[in-house]
């Protein structure tokens, strides 16, 4: 099964704490709601149960203030700037448990693979297969 997200790829924040109500919340529940409707109109098959293999593919934007020249030479090359690979992966993880009808939770990623590289279209593609167990 594969699942295309367009936009740039989005890292995990760290949970905020609200000095008023002193309690936790998620600053960014839009954007995971967001993400976890996308991948819920691209899958229509069976809830899967079993160990899973989960590959994940971030296409970071080229920045505008780079030369034509310069964009052509990078494109498809890994992307080695702030946003911390592990982050991104933990959000599009969340979000995939959070659209309900694909896994029943992310401890069923036995294996995982996840690459970060510049892209003319920036975009997050998710492979997800079943292990035999």
């Amino acid at each position: 099964m594969k699942i295309v997200i367009p936009g740039p790829p989005i890292a995990l924040k760290r949970p905020r704490f609200s000095t008023i109500t002193k309690r936790v919340y998620n600053s960014q529940k839009a954007e995971m709601n967001a993400i976890s409707f996308i991948i819920k109109s691209q899958y229509s098959g069976p809830q899967l149960t079993g160990p899973l293999k989960v590959t994940m593919h971030f296409f970071m934007e080229i920045p505008n203030s780079l030369s034509k020249k310069k964009k052509e030479s990078i494109n498809g090359k890994p992307h080695t700037k702030h946003i911390d690979i592990d982050n991104i992966f933990k959000l599009y993880s969340d979000c995939i448990t959070q659209a309900s009808n694909i896994i029943v939770d992310d401890s069923q990623f036995a294996e995982i693979y996840a690459n970060k590289v510049y892209s003319n279209i920036a975009r997050t593609e998710i492979e997800i297969e079943e292990l035999k167990e």
